[in-house]
C-alpha cells in the first residue's frame, strides 16, 4: 500500500505522518488489494477564535472505485489522525461495496 505524506515540514510533523501511517496500515490492511494511493496532508487550521488546531487531510485512491476523501480538524493530534483514518476506513468499505454491488435494475427501468 503507496502513502504519501506532505513532508514540508519534516522535524515538526514527521511523528505525526509516522502515526497516520501506522493507523492507516492497520485500518486499511484488509482492503488493500483494493488501495492504489492513499495521500495524507497534516497542517494548522487556524480559526478567528485564534485556536491553533491541527487538520488532517486523507485521500484514498481505490481500484475500481471513486477517490474518497476525508478531513478531520481538532486539538489533539494524534486524535486527529485516528479519527480521520477511522472514517476513511468506513469510507472505503462503502465505496468498494458500492462498486461490488450489481446495478440495481428496478431503479434504471423507472427512469
Amino acid at each position: 500500500m503507496d502513502i504519501r505524506t506532505d513532508d514540508r515540514r519534516p522535524a515538526l510533523l514527521g511523528p505525526l505522518h509516522a502515526h497516520a501511517r501506522r493507523r492507516l496500515l492497520a485500518r486499511l490492511r484488509h482492503r488493500g488489494e483494493y488501495v492504489h494511493h492513499v495521500d495524507v496532508r497534516l497542517g494548522p487550521a487556524r480559526r478567528r477564535s485564534g485556536v491553533d488546531d491541527l487538520y488532517c487531510l486523507m485521500r484514498v485512491q481505490l481500484r475500481g472505485a471513486p477517490a474518497a476523501t476525508v478531513v478531520d480538524i481538532g486539538a489533539d493530534p494524534f486524535e486527529t489522525i485516528d479519527r480521520a483514518a477511522d472514517r476513511l476506513q468506513r469510507l472505503a468499505d462503502q465505496q468498494l461495496r458500492a462498486a461490488a454491488a450489481p446495478p440495481d435494475e428496478g431503479v434504471a427501468a423507472s427512469s
